[in-house]
């Protein structure tokens, strides 16, 4: 990586390391351009190099919560045995959100909630990821076959926004309990023959 790159890479993650400071801090509402260039110790136009609106910040968190994801199946899902993928992918999604999202996602929910329903939003990395995950099942016959992908993917989509509903709702106070996600678990195991 050259000099060049080094510092586009420095100041992308300044004006993402701003981002997260001034929401976790002041909330969303309080996001402001000017906000974070300050913050980020840049100019305006270097910010418009990066970003063309405060919704691009949002949509750029979106991505970095893709490649975390990505990183996570290329790195060990993808090897693993369904029951066993499922089960550390349930585990790191809630991890996430609870180390990565404590307060920024009470604040980002909503806007990612607005960009979806204005179709700005596509299927997200993590989503690709649980179907890849569900449909490898079915295809090697690991998962019964009195489920379908449909049925199970939808299970897992409504639990995520379950966890994500209570952990804003409360706060950032609330996460399954470890009997919870033993009740998870044998969901998951009710799943393979």
């Amino acid at each position: 990586m050259n000099q060049r790159e080094r510092q586009y890479k420095r100041t992308l993650e300044a004006i993402r390391a701003s981002v997260d400071e001034i929401v976790t801090a002041d909330g969303y509402d309080k996001l402001t351009i000017r906000g974070v260039c300050q913050k980020a110790g840049i100019n305006h136009g270097t910010f418009y190099h990066y970003f063309k609106s405060k919704d691009d910040l949002i949509l750029d968190r979106q991505k970095r919560f893709d490649t975390y994801f990505i990183d996570l199946y290329e790195g060990k899902l993808k090897n693993l045995p369904c029951r066993d993928a499922l089960k550390l992918y349930t585990n790191e999604y809630i991890h996430y959100v609870q180390t990565r999202l404590i307060n920024m996602l009470l604040s980002f929910e909503s806007t990612l909630l607005s960009l979806s329903a204005r179709g700005k939003l596509e299927q997200n990395s993590a989503q690709k990821i649980l179907v890849k995950i569900i449909e490898s099942g079915i295809a090697s016959g690991e998962i019964s076959a009195d489920r379908t992908e449909e049925n199970i993917y939808e299970f897992f989509q409504v639990l995520f926004l379950g966890v994500r509903i209570r952990f804003c709702h409360t706060s950032g106070r609330s996460l399954p309990s470890e009997e919870t996600e033993r009740e998870i678990y044998r969901w998951i195991d009710s799943l393979f023959l």
